[in-house]
């Protein structure tokens, strides 16, 4: 029954991210035109902004759903803090930092801030291929009631 359920979950979350994340995508021109006094350098800048949001939102609706609720409801837990640590710590700070930091100092041409926002999203479009190879396994049932 726990696969079942499980995986009942990931297929609504997933789709409902792919939904989400399109809506976002295809919509993020209206927030945009909201600002009309706007530099249209600015409302490039915000296009973008939104397009790269909406992108790891898709990421993250699947692996929010199969961490928070499939994989810590099975007490699982501790593999979630540790990709949650790793991911965070060895790949979202140093490379936002490196980034932000180039950015802010205009070392080169490519540090641009969408590229800063890219790398404070980036464990979000992989962390679902975690979750998905995650909950294939057979690790991550366990028994969290009172004997």
């Amino acid at each position: 029954k726990t696969r079942e359920y499980s995986r009942s979950i990931e297929i609504i979350f997933a789709v409902v991210g792919i939904f989400m994340g399109l809506l976002v995508f295809f919509a993020r021109s209206f927030p945009v035109s909201l600002y009309t006094e706007i530099s249209d350098e600015t409302r490039a800048l915000a296009m973008q902004l939104l397009a790269i949001g909406a992108i790891s939102l898709m990421g993250t609706s699947y692996h929010m759903a199969c961490f928070t609720g499939i994989n810590r409801g099975a007490g699982d837990s501790r593999f979630v803090f540790k990709v949650d640590m790793i991911c965070g710590w060895l790949v979202v700070v140093p490379l936002s930092t490196l980034t932000a930091i180039g950015y802010l100092n205009e070392w080169a041409p490519f540090f641009t801030l969408p590229l800063v926002f890219l790398c404070t999203r980036i464990d979000q479009c992989f962390k679902w291929i975690i979750a998905l190879i995650r909950l294939r396994g057979n690790k991550w049932i366990k028994n969290v009631t009172r004997d």
